[in-house]
């Protein structure tokens, strides 16, 4: 009895240390349009917008970083992929100026589920966050 009394007490351990490693791992998710500069000030064009995406197929996403409609340009910007139903590595994409104003970068989703776009956008020393929300098949 009082070994299968220690048998219990280390598995609940045991368990109670994985949630908490859990807790600890789980990649932060922003806000929708959590902007630092605490009004949004950039519109942000995410293309091609899809109801879903296609899982280990490369894609070319184009951000288009307008201020008052004109482009912005000389930005950094970059991508943060979130998987919403699990724990996934930090997957954070750069993206390079192609023209005035619009943004590439290729991406790959490596699993189907609900998935959190976090693109940040450096420029003239203000930081603005923008979320889209994608689906993967």
């Amino acid at each position: 009895m009082i070994i299968l009394m220690k048998n219990i007490k280390i598995i609940i351990t045991l368990l109670l240390l994985l949630s908490i490693s859990q807790i600890a791992y789980t990649a932060p998710i922003a806000k929708n349009s959590n902007i630092i500069n605490k009004k949004p000030t950039l519109k942000v064009i995410l293309s091609p917008k899809q109801n879903s995406y296609k899982k280990m197929t490369p894609i070319k996403f184009n951000i288009k970083v307008l201020d008052k409609n004109k482009p912005i340009e000389k930005a950094i910007i970059s991508m943060d992929l979130t998987m919403l139903d699990m724990y996934m590595p930090n997957n954070k994409i750069k993206f390079k100026e192609i023209s005035k104003g619009l943004y590439q970068s290729e991406v790959m989703f490596t699993m189907s589920g609900n998935w959190k776009l976090i693109v940040t956008i450096l420029n003239n020393n203000k930081k603005q966050i923008t979320n889209f929300d994608v689906s993967v098949d």
